[in-house]
């Protein structure tokens, strides 16, 4: 995985306006874009032949899923995390966050709590507030530029709040945080007590360095364990407008009903085009996921050695996670649409903290899937602005 000669085989896409990309063209003063969690980076050729066999059919109708979908999935899990599950345990759903929602409409009622951690993904309060839920919210600690899980804290919300279902990201977006087999176990021993039902969203996992750091929470929970683990090719492998994902509960009766409301809500499970280019990926993605992998640790090394050389005092918050790093600008007191207007002025877009809730504040997530040519404008634009910010504030005290 380490070989740059993997690079090679990359097909990076360094502008990608006009493409009703909702990360490029949703501003139309963006030329360059490290926000949103998708990738600048094409499928490899021999990923698109073998879609372009079902392509060439022609033919686009009902279909059911096949045993070779749920094999090459089942496959992809054991051989890339050591994890054994069973296609039983499987129900495919058209998206992590339509899954999400399912789950909340299936184990709670309105007014009930639903517990995120704070740091949080917004999509997760979307579907919380949408349905009728209380959104309940528990801190991570930020502390030596890492994040800390407050096991005390955590259960006095769940008494508190009365809280009936909770949403872990595993690993965390957007703090990079990769959960230990002690903490899971921790936050799976507090939600048994109180009967609390959990669901990781586990999205990110392939993308933990090195691969065995990442602990799935379905090694910590038994076969009656209350917990719903929920997958997704779309962004390992940058499919993610094909709406597709894979949900694993282990629990016959909480299966159950996840199903039956799936059906209450017409919730379809996949069309033809997803499962199949999900199935070819899964079999036939390893060495780009791979090759996409060193190119995102090279874009990581040069992102921390340009913050270590010129702006020590900007922190690049400690993660295994290298879709995006998390960086910590509040030594520079800046705020928000102060860095948002200064971004602009050079056309470049990245993930404000505010969008993760208040303890966002002040820090910025920066996507890593993309050319190094890309990061460097990136860090070029970034020397600019501090350069135009401190001049700013220098002309601001003189006055």
């Amino acid at each position: 995985m380490n070989n740059e000669k993997n690079l090679s085989s990359l097909k990076f896409i360094n502008n990608r306006t006009g493409t009703n990309s909702y990360k490029w063209d949703k501003n139309e003063n963006i030329k360059y874009s490290f926000g949103i969690a998708d990738m600048d980076i094409a499928l490899s050729d021999n990923i698109i032949k073998s879609i372009n066999k079902k392509i060439d059919t022609g033919l686009f109708g009902y279909e059911y899923i096949s045993e070779n979908y749920y094999d090459t999935f089942i496959n992809w899990v054991r051989n890339r995390h050591n994890i054994e599950i069973k296609k039983d345990w499987i129900t495919v759903v058209d998206g992590v966050i339509t899954g999400i929602k399912i789950a909340v409409q299936s184990f709670t009622k309105e007014g009930d709590g639903v517990l995120i951690l704070n740091p949080y993904y917004h999509s997760y309060v979307d579907a919380i507030k949408n349905n009728n839920r209380r959104l309940v919210t528990s801190n991570l600690i930020y502390k030596n530029n890492n994040y800390e899980f407050n096991t005390k804290f955590f259960e006095k919300i769940i008494l508190k709040e009365n809280v009936k279902l909770f949403i872990l990201n595993n690993p965390h977006n957007p703090t990079g945080k990769v959960w230990s087999e002690k903490e899971l176990r921790e936050i799976y021993k507090i939600c048994s007590k109180h009967s609390v039902l959990i669901i990781s969203d586990e999205v990110f996992g392939d993308f933990v360095v090195p691969r065995n750091s990442f602990v799935s929470f379905s090694s910590v929970c038994g076969s009656n364990g209350l917990s719903i683990i929920a997958t997704s090719p779309c962004k390992t492998f940058n499919i993610s407008g094909l709406k597709i994902s894979n949900f694993i509960i282990k629990n016959y009766n909480i299966r159950r009903e996840f199903r039956n409301q799936k059906n209450k809500n017409m919730s379809e499970r996949a069309n033809c085009l997803s499962l199949a280019i999900s199935e070819t990926v899964y079999k036939h993605g390893e060495f780009w996921l791979n090759s996409v992998i060193t190119n995102s640790l090279i874009n990581k090394k040069v992102v921390m050695d340009f913050f270590k050389e010129k702006y020590p005092d900007i922190q690049i918050v400690n993660s295994s996670v290298i879709y995006w790093t998390w960086i910590n600008l509040t030594a520079l007191s800046i705020t928000e649409d102060v860095l948002h207007n200064l971004f602009l002025k050079h056309s470049i877009e990245v993930s404000y903290g505010s969008t993760f809730g208040n303890l966002g504040d002040g820090f910025i997530r920066v996507n890593l899937m993309c050319s190094v040519d890309n990061i460097k404008v990136f860090l070029s634009a970034f020397d600019e602005i501090l350069k135009s910010y401190r001049k700013l504030r220098g002309n601001i005290n003189d006055n």
